[in-house]
């Protein structure tokens, strides 16, 4: 919807799309859907592997767990591309009004 919505404003304005913001938006959200499919994974893995209550906790709170780490390492790629977003707008001159 919103690359419609994007699309079509380019064509009604005839202005260029800025491609750090496509390339951030693209990104964010691949980003988002590994990341909610590894949190997923992660609970089904829990929950189905691991049968007493504190056996899961055990699980959910180990550092050294592959998929632990890797939704963690997802969460920082996000912040990542979110503040490399931020600071190539930062870059961007905009013109000035009088």
């Amino acid at each position: 919807v919103c690359g419609y919505d994007l699309l079509r404003r380019r064509a009604r304005n005839k202005t260029q799309l800025g491609w750090p913001m496509v390339v951030s938006g693209i990104l964010l959200v691949l980003l988002a859907t590994a990341r909610f499919t590894v949190d997923t994974a992660n609970v089904f893995v829990a929950f189905i592997g691991h049968d007493p209550r504190g056996e899961r906790i055990t699980y959910l709170n180990d550092v050294r767990n592959p998929l632990f780490l890797s939704k963690h390492i997802l969460l920082i790629v996000v912040l990542f591309v979110g503040d490399s977003f931020v600071v190539s707008l930062d870059d961007f001159k905009f013109p000035q009004t009088n």
